[in-house]
């Protein structure tokens, strides 16, 4: 993030997570900070949770980028659980909660 100039965002203990969007050679995107020490606290339901939140703030940020108001419910229904198993999956690929 620091060598193409994008800030961290600040994740406090309260938060857990946040989520950062950028625009890099035309192309969108979008990156969740996860506080690692707070998931060794969390059940695996609790890490879930943060994570589909985290995917609603994703989707919510692509939806402004292109100027998507008004989605239909099953578009967003779809496209939110996408983003949430993208999420889960790299949590799990990453290791974090082991």
């Amino acid at each position: 993030m620091e060598e193409i100039g994008v800030e961290f965002p600040a994740v406090t203990e309260s938060m857990g997570a946040a989520t950062q969007d950028f625009v890099r050679d035309g192309k969108f995107y979008c990156v969740v900070f996860f506080d690692m020490y707070l998931t060794k606290t969390l059940t695996d339901l609790e890490v879930a949770c943060v994570l589909v939140h985290e995917a609603v703030h994703v989707w919510q940020k692509y939806c402004s980028y292109v100027g998507e108001d008004k989605p239909s419910k099953e578009f967003e229904a779809y496209s939110i659980e996408a983003i949430s198993r993208n999420l889960m999956e790299a949590y799990c690929k990453a290791g974090i909660g082991e």
